[in-house]
């Protein structure tokens, strides 16, 4: 199962958590694309306000300027993968998911995507060329749990 949000980032991050664990997110440390505990991910973004100039032309004429879009891809899988070689790892770990849903998104709009019952596994990936705040951000996720099965994902 994958699931892809594409759109201006006005906060320049993205949230990853499950929203019954308990725990604080972690703070955004400098340098690091990626900022992690057990409770949550914060990953830096391609900023909605970082534009080229040749993109802020305003060409359809509305008044309000054109915004840089990011995308992330998350991909539950039913076990181990290996990064695409064409990416760069930058951070793998483990996520608490108490209630088997993790919400990706910020302040304005997050979606929900199925994990693992209890801890899921999650890698984060980004296009090897990308500096600290990547344009597009690739999450493979799985659970655990050695008996965990497809038909175990939350709906």
């Amino acid at each position: 199962m994958t699931t892809s949000l594409a759109r201006p980032w006005n906060w320049g991050i993205v949230v990853v958590t499950d929203n019954s664990a308990t725990g604080e997110l972690p703070d955004i440390e400098p340098g690091r694309v990626v900022s992690a505990n057990e409770t949550g991910l914060v990953i830096l973004i391609r900023h909605a306000q970082d534009i080229d100039d040749d993109l802020n032309d305003d060409s359809d004429d509305d008044g309000d300027p054109d915004l840089a879009e990011g995308s992330v891809s998350a991909a539950f899988h039913h076990g181990p993968v290996d990064v695409h070689p064409e990416r760069q790892l930058v951070y793998e770990g483990t996520l608490l998911t108490p209630s088997g849903t993790i919400h990706i998104g910020d302040a304005e709009l997050s979606v929900a995507v199925p994990a693992g019952a209890s801890e899921t596994r999650v890698l984060v990936s980004v296009s090897a060329a990308d500096d600290s705040s990547p344009d597009q951000i690739w999450l493979d996720l799985w659970s655990q749990d050695p008996a965990f099965t497809a038909d175990m994902l939350a709906p």
